[in-house]
């Protein structure tokens, strides 16, 4: 898809600027609690795959990477290289197993079927072009995943 077609979505909404990067990851803070009830309840555990799409510069790649253990895998894609920077980093500092791919959310490269779960929470709100929002849903995850 030619990124011309996707609006606003070539640019996060809200920026990356420094502050924006700390209400992000206070953001993450704020609905951890719930998102992790939520993948409990959806069963992700020991040895699973599971990918934030969009995930900025935490998302849920942390709740993620403590449910599926050192032996799955967690991937955050995230088209803003600066995004990429800052999460790298976090996860680093923590500790935490994950893969960051700086790509587009329409065009991930990722092959079909390779997670159990495909997450994105705000992603869309920076996706103007309905056909590019369709395309962000894409990436399937393996049956039965979520």
């Amino acid at each position: 898809m030619d990124t011309s077609e996707m609006g606003a979505a070539g640019r996060y909404l809200l920026g990356d600027s420094p502050e924006e990067i700390r209400h992000l990851v206070e953001q993450a803070e704020v609905y951890a609690k719930e998102a992790g009830e939520l993948f409990d309840l959806i069963g992700l555990g020991p040895g699973g795959a599971a990918i934030d799409v969009g995930c900025g510069v935490l998302g849920v790649v942390h709740l993620l990477a403590e449910r599926v253990g050192p032996d799955g895998r967690v991937v955050g894609l995230e088209r803003e290289a600066r995004m990429v920077e800052s999460a790298r980093s976090l996860a680093e500092q923590h500790g935490l197993a994950v893969e960051f791919i700086e790509a587009d959310a329409t065009a991930t490269g990722l092959p079909d079927h390779s997670f159990d779960l495909v997450h994105a929470r705000t992603l869309l709100l920076n996706v103007q072009n309905p056909r590019a929002r369709r395309e962000c849903m894409e990436l399937r995850p393996a049956p039965p995943g979520v």
